[in-house]
């Protein structure tokens, strides 16, 4: 009862009793009551009041205290959690630095054991990055963080992003590693760091390294000084870049270009979307050394943190000089056969009107590579369709956007090179002049020898080569889709023109040649079905004639026959001659020919040249048809593929790669000491210079054998592993063979006739990625399957299926090809 008359209620209804009473007391005195009744009715609810105020003054009171106490022991419950906590991260702390030193002790037996167990690195270890990336600037400090901060670290507390700004896509690389840096600047050094500092009229500049980078993120923070409202322009970002020399780019990095600070774009904007940090990412050209950036004051007073982050990323100039040519990134404007040639041999990155400054600002070329196109890669919307020659009829200027492109590649340090496809015959041809194009590219090359000169003397350019046409071996080789047998047919592919009229005349005395020499004739007509009188063949060959085949299909075309005949519209030019001619020696069939300087230039006596105004029989031995065949096919597999063309362009603009990145590395399995020493002696004597080989020590070998061999003839260009250790996983893949993609594996018998066969059977390697052997008693380019074994020409997944290799563990068929 007592404590429910303590309730704060009661408490209340006490103070309303006595100010009723009161009320009363008073009434009771206006109408004359008693005097005694009144003083009563006065104290008992005064009491009643004091009652009431004593009893919310002790319920409130006391809620302070609850709270106080409850506020105390929460700060009592959080301590204790806090220091079992931090315990409990000293006790993870001092067993990870435990275990830490336990692993390097570990891997430091470990690295001695492999040491002495053979472990080799094929390829040539990087070069390491340096610990620590400095900036180089005016008035700078630089202090290198190896882990990336979080985005506002370093900046006063509060400052939230005012403004990020992308300048140009991420660059994409294939196949290749950045060495990611970020360096801590200051603007004024004689400043606190993360203090703010007003900027100068004249502006606050720094500069950084970026040797070698192909990015660059730049953090700072700013705002408006006291006092100064919003501005749209309050103020100028500035960069410019310069190569290792001093020498500024003409690259426009920001938005405007300028003369003085290279180029620049205004910050500003309302009060409240100016302070914070900025950040923009920077795109660089090729050979960028230097890269200043700077704020300049526009129409407002600014200020400054005096802290810089910028983050790098760059690529180890060595990785540059140990990749293939595959691996180069080239703009192209081609036609599509052009195209469908050069993309197999590098980063091909097609350009049109359209999408070129996009597609340069994402991939970063390091070349641009144009040539005569009429169309560009898409045959059918023809993007660059007169956008790539100049003419006479032309009133205005029809070549804008490759003009851009190449004032673009200028400024960025990008070498240009154009290649005429259609000299000699357009040389002098001003409705199609694509001569005016030519001479604007840093470097060109023709289809014609006798060109050559006249683009120097005539027109003054310094850099000028020849590159004929070639093969593409994956689109023409040797290996027919059906493996069937060839038939004695003598195969043409190609058109008549009636108004080419020499052309027509030779046509027709090789035809006849052929029928007299009782071969069949076979005539794949481009224009069949087309009704066009100047495609017409005459009457008397129609019967040979068949429909047109589509161009992917020309390979099985060509490899139908032994013989076929190619028609060269060019005949006294020492380098230009037909596309076909080189299809067809790749494609292994005889080639008959008109009379044309560069086909014999080229080929010599190994193809037959049926001229003069007369037809005669043709007859030509079988013997000597195969041997031409094979030494045509050797001919233009290793020197005239897209790929020597590609390496031609790419040593003439200076861009670095590897040329014996894709030669195979020979790895030779033996078993015993004796077989070791033999074949070491054998590897030094054929390898060349900078290669390497590899001599692995095989089961039939105890340890202790095979410890002495690596003591022994381990070292230098001669690497020694051991099989087991392979076999079991305690030595990687690139521990053994590096970057190798493919490989001589053969025993130490064969190990010299292997060696001495290698250029023959690497040729094929440009086409066909399964194994290849040499054909010992086997026809020549037959496939068939086979066991895997040794003694052949294969890629590393093959290289562990014979060897049994990790989990790999049977032996299985691969289709071969025996050559």
């Amino acid at each position: 009862m007592l404590k429910k008359l303590l309730t704060l209620k009661f408490a209340l209804l006490l103070g309303v009793v006595g100010l009723i009473l009161l009320g009363i007391s008073a009434v009771t005195v206006g109408f004359g009551g008693s005097q005694w009744i009144v003083i009563v009715l006065a104290i008992v609810g005064a009491i009643l009041l004091l009652l009431s105020a004593a009893r919310v003054t002790y319920r409130l009171l006391k809620a302070e205290s609850r709270t106080n106490r409850r506020i105390e022991e929460n700060r009592r419950v959080s301590t204790r959690q806090n220091d079992a906590l931090a315990a409990q991260l000293n006790e993870l702390s001092q067993a990870l630095k435990s275990h830490t030193e336990q692993l390097g002790h570990a891997v430091g037996a470990v690295s001695e054991r492999l040491e002495h167990a053979g472990v080799v690195d094929i390829a040539p270890a990087p070069k390491p990055w340096p610990a620590e990336t400095h900036g180089v600037g005016e008035q700078n400090k630089a202090k290198t963080r190896q882990n990336r901060p979080s985005i506002s670290e370093g900046f006063p507390r509060g400052m939230a992003p005012a403004k990020i700004e992308v300048l140009g896509d991420r660059p994409r690389f294939e196949g290749l590693d950045f060495h990611a840096a970020t360096q801590r600047l200051t603007w004024d050094a004689a400043v606190e760091e993360r203090n703010y500092l007003p900027v100068p009229s004249s502006g606050s500049f720094t500069s950084i390294d970026v040797t070698n980078c192909v990015e660059a993120k730049i953090r700072f923070g700013i705002r408006l000084a006291k006092g100064q409202t919003a501005s749209a322009k309050a103020a100028l970002l500035t960069a410019k870049v310069f190569d290792e020399k001093g020498v500024p780019f003409e690259t426009v990095l920001l938005k405007t270009p300028h003369h003085k600070y290279g180029s620049y774009s205004y910050l500003g904007g309302s009060s409240h979307a100016f302070s914070g940090y900025l950040e923009f990412r920077l795109s660089l050209p090729n050979e960028a050394a230097k890269l200043k950036v700077g704020i300049v004051p526009w129409d407002r007073h600014i200020e400054l943190v005096n802290l810089l982050d910028v983050h790098t990323q760059a690529l180890d100039p060595e990785q540059l000089r140990r990749r293939s040519a595959r691996q180069v990134r080239v703009a192209t404007i081609l036609d599509e056969f052009s195209f469908d040639s050069f993309k197999y041999e590098c980063v091909a990155i097609p350009v049109e009107p359209g999408n070129w400054r996009e597609q340069f600002e994402r991939h970063k070329p390091e070349l641009f590579l144009c040539e005569s196109a009429w169309s560009g890669e898409d045959s059918k919307r023809r993007p660059w369709k007169g956008r790539v020659y100049t003419s006479s009829n032309f009133a205005k200027e029809n070549r804008t956007d490759l003009l851009d492109i190449l004032r673009y590649c200028r400024e960025h340090r990008i070498p240009t090179v154009f290649w005429n496809k259609e000299d000699p015959t357009h040389y002098e041809d001003r409705v199609h002049d694509f001569v005016d194009t030519a001479i604007k590219f840093d470097h060109i090359f023709t289809t014609a020898e006798e060109c050559v000169q006249r683009y120097k003397t005539e027109y003054g350019h310094s850099s000028v080569g020849v590159l004929p046409f070639a093969v593409q071996p994956r689109m023409f080789n040797p290996i027919s889709a059906h493996n069937r047998k060839r038939s004695n047919d003598v195969i043409f592919a190609g058109g008549w023109y009636a108004n080419h009229e020499l052309r027509s005349q030779e046509m027709e005395v090789i035809f006849d040649s052929i029928i007299q020499g009782n071969r069949e004739l076979k005539i794949y007509d481009r224009f069949s079905g087309s009704g066009d009188p100047l495609h017409q063949f005459p009457d008397r060959f129609k019967k040979y004639i068949h429909d047109s085949v589509p161009f992917a299909k020309m390979r099985d075309v060509y490899c139908e026959s032994d013989i076929g005949i190619t028609i060269n519209t060019v005949t006294d030019s020492k380098s230009m001659i037909a596309r076909r001619i080189f299809e067809l020696a790749a494609s292994g069939t005889y080639i008959v020919s008109n009379e044309a300087t560069g086909v014999r230039e080229f080929f010599g006596d190994n193809v037959t040249i049926i001229d003069g105004d007369e037809a005669r029989p043709f007859n030509v031995d079988g013997d000597e048809i195969s041997k031409a065949i094979e030494s045509n096919l050797q001919l233009v597999l290793s020197k005239h593929t897209y790929a020597h063309r590609l390496r031609t362009i790419l040593d003439t603009a200076g861009i670095l790669y590897d040329a014996t990145a894709e030669e195979p590395l020979t790895i030779v399995a033996v078993k015993s000491i004796e077989e070791a020493r033999a074949s070491v002696q054998t590897l030094k004597l054929n390898l060349k210079p900078g290669r390497h080989g590899v001599v692995l020590v095989g089961d039939d070998v105890s340890p202790l054998e095979s410890a002495q061999i690596f003591a022994e003839l381990h070292g230098g260009a001669i690497s020694v592993v051991d099989l087991r250790m392979w076999r079991k996983g305690k030595l990687t893949d690139a521990q053994v063979v590096g970057t190798a993609q493919d490989f001589l594996l053969c025993d130490a018998d064969s190990l010299h006739n292997m060696m001495d066969k290698a250029a023959e059977l690497s040729v094929y390697r440009s086409f066909w990625t399964k194994p290849i052997r040499s054909a010992d008693g086997v026809p020549k380019r037959t496939v068939k399957h086979s066991e895997l074994s040794l003694n052949a020409l294969v890629g590393l997944s093959d290289v562990k299926k014979t060897l049994q290799l990790g989990s790999e563990m049977e032996k299985c068929d691969e289709s071969t090809v025996y050559v």
